[in-house]
């Protein structure tokens, strides 16, 4: 009989766990399901608080890097994830 107290994981990542979310996503990526990205920004706060930003494949200018951030924050808050 199985303990009534046991954990069972039910495969719902950690998502606090950064480096494995990147991980996941670019296997999602790869895998196909998630899209293809063209360029993609990233911006992180390391431990110590300070910012961290990156940029990835067809990033021409920080105008265009701000643009895509500006239109996440507009996805995030008008079409939140379910």
């Amino acid at each position: 009989m199985a303990n009534p107290l046991e954990a069972v994981p039910i495969g719902v990542p950690n998502l606090r766990d950064v480096p494995r979310m990147l991980r996941k996503l670019a296997d999602d990526i790869d895998a196909g399901r998630k899209p293809a990205l063209d360029m993609a920004v990233l911006v992180g706060r390391k431990e110590d608080g300070e910012i961290v930003c990156f940029g990835w494949g067809d990033v021409p200018n920080a105008i265009t890097a701000v643009g895509l951030l500006h239109w996440g924050i507009q996805t995030f808050v008008l079409e939140p994830e379910e």
